[in-house]
Parts: C-alpha cells; structure tokens; sequence
C-alpha cells in the first residue's frame, strides 16, 4: 500500500535513519492502536493511505459533512492547500479523532497532501477538538493586512458568485468534484475562504468602492455587503453616474417621483418597517432593474420584480 520513503516529508528524520524507529512507525500507520506514547510526523499522506484510514478506523467521529470536504478538496485541486502543523489525530484506541473531512477530501481528488499526523492521543481529546469559532475569510484577510477585512471579504464573496453563477443562480451545495475518464475534476463550487481572500488581493478599486459607500449606511436601508457589490458593478459601466445613483437612492432629495431612484427609496424604506422583509436576491433585482432604468434615462411609474410568477431576473448588461 505504501512505502515510509514515499510517506516522510522530511528525508532527514530520524524514522529514515533509525532502523527500530522506522519499523515502529510504519507498524503504527497500518495500526495506529499501536501507538502507545504520543507520536508526531509530517506525512506525505496519499489517497490509498487515507481511505484505508476512513475505512478501518474512522468509527467513532462526526457525522461527514460533503461540503466540508469538498470545500477542502477544492483548494487541494487548486493548488491552495499548504502544511500549516494542524494535525490529523489518532487516539491510543487507534481511532481518528480529528481529520476526517481532509482523509476524504485527499480521496475525492486523488491527490496527496503533506500534513502533520499525531497518534497516540487520549480519545477524550476528541471533546475539545474544533469547538472554538473557525477562522473566517475576514479573520484570514485582516491577518494579510487588509483593510476592511469583513466587509472586502463580503463583497468578493458576491462578486465571485455573481461571476461563476450569476447572483440569483447560487447552487444549493459548497461544490462538485467528479471524475472523468479516471481525472478529478471540479464541476463547480462555491468560493473558498483562501480563495475569496487571494481574490480580495488583486482586485483592484474594491477598497475605493468600500470608502464610498461609507455615507450611504445611513437610516439602514440596505446591508452594506450590498450596496458595495452593486456599487462595484456599476462603477464598472459608468463610476461618476453610480455614485449619484446611490446618493439619490439612500438620501432621496428633491427626486421627482416618475424616476427610478425614487421608487427604489420608496422600496427600501417600505421594505425597512415590513414583517416580512424582501430575500437579499430579491433587493438586488431591485436595485439591477432601478439601475438599468436610471442609467439608460428611462422614467418608470412603479418598481417591482415579479419572482414568483417567473419574470427574468434583470440582467444590467443588457440595455432596456
């Protein structure tokens, strides 16, 4: 099934020069019940190794989530997986306590990844494993230096789903891997938190188009996640006219009630004090179908999206 040579990262471990040491650790790897002590080693873990682990001993674990280890796979295939000495973790009964969703992920991609393995741990270990709040794309880009890490993140979260999908064709899953003639490939997904911050690193005017919305938070009529992801999509057509737009959507001074503007404030300002408030996608259309309007110097007597009774969903690259 596997070679140590092919398994150790490191060429110079002891593992490699220490004949018992050697023999001790490919014994423990075929059987991690044998690992009396606690034991550490970078690994170059292969798809074979890691499925006859999820098969002999993942038996007492979590419930396998398919869009956490999807989610992992496709960072794997994109070349965004990195060693970062977060363990696999094997208890002293030989079960997997911890590593689960990367075992499987290594398979669904067939690919190896180098990762520090532990054996030999207490099984209760397993009770305080993952139960703090996971780092998130903002927490990850404020540690790159990033100027307004949550909200950057928000908005190229959307921006990036707007792109693969379209921002009303959001799959209901993370992500598809599936073979093809014997190759894994992905089918789709949905962006991943590395990749979300790598794509908040270059994209160039997002942090302007962040400093520009700031005036337009006011009376909380629309997530600012929002205003900046249609703001950034408009500013790509024409900058000078979707700042106005938006200043007059948000601040609604002197408007006169035939433009697209006004009834795009009436709608938020109904939808602000509402029961039941509009969907996020359902703001959006709004807004795309008050912007196509306005940009394209067209008067309107109402603004609605008719989502139910299958009206398209309003595409701002199309002129009216």
């Amino acid at each position: 099934m596997f070679t140590l040579d092919e398994l150790l990262v490191n060429p110079d471990s002891t593992f490699v020069k220490d004949r018992k040491r050697r023999k001790e650790l490919e014994s423990i790897i075929l059987s991690p019940v044998k690992a009396k002590t606690e034991l550490r080693v970078r690994l170059r873990v292969t798809p074979s190794l890691a499925k006859y682990w999820m098969e002999n001993y993942n038996t007492h674990n979590r419930l396998l989530i398919e869009c956490r280890y999807t989610t992992i796979a496709v960072d794997i295939l994109d070349k965004r997986w990195q060693y970062n000495a977060d363990p696999i973790r094997f208890g002293s009964n030989g079960q997997l306590l911890d590593g689960q969703h990367r075992l499987m992920a290594c398979i669904e991609c067939d690919m190896a990844i180098d990762t520090l393995v532990v054996f030999g741990l207490l099984p209760s270990t397993q009770d305080v494993i993952d139960i703090n709040r996971p780092r998130s794309a903002g927490d990850m880009a404020h540690l790159h230096d990033i100027s307004n890490a949550n909200e950057a993140c928000a908005i190229e979260n959307m921006l990036l789903m707007h792109e693969r999908f379209g921002i009303n064709k959001q799959p209901a899953g993370f992500a598809s891997v599936e073979k093809e003639r014997g190759k894994i490939r992905i089918k789709w997904s949905r962006p991943t938190k590395t990749e979300i911050v790598r794509s908040v690193q270059i994209r160039s005017h997002l942090q302007e188009r962040i400093s520009e919305i700031r005036p337009w938070r006011q009376g909380r009529l629309l997530p600012p996640r929002i205003i900046g992801f249609c703001h950034y999509l408009f500013s790509e057509q024409d900058h000078a006219l979707s700042v106005k737009f938006f200043e007059e959507c948000i601040l609604a001074e002197n408007l006169k009630s035939s433009t697209p503007t006004h009834w795009m404030h009436t709608r938020l300002v109904e939808n602000r004090s509402a029961k039941h408030r509009l969907l996020h996608v359902e703001l959006i259309a709004l807004i795309f179908k008050a912007w196509i309007a306005y940009r394209d110097k067209e008067s309107i007597r109402f603004l609605r999206w008719s989502r139910g009774q299958g009206e398209e969903f309003p595409d701002i690259t199309q002129k009216v």
